[in-house]
């Protein structure tokens, strides 16, 4: 994940549920519902951003079978 602010101020991001975050990529940690969190903290000169969620949704791996014999 990454972002940028027309303000050039950093941008943070957390995870939640069956997710979490390394550095800059996205871990599915299993089935479930992800929420991926970007905040910006303002500064002297602007004000903090909105913080603005993603959810989404893994499905559980499917299930192998053995061919019919």
């Amino acid at each position: 994940v990454s972002a940028t602010a027309s303000s050039e101020l950093p941008v943070s991001f957390g995870a939640s549920g069956a997710c979490s975050i390394d550095g800059t990529t996205v871990e599915i940690t299993g089935a479930g519902t992800c929420t991926i969190t970007a905040s910006q903290a303002g500064n002297d000169d602007y004000a903090a951003a909105p913080v603005v969620e993603r959810t989404f949704t893994i499905a559980p791996a499917a299930q192998a079978t053995e061919p019919a014999k």
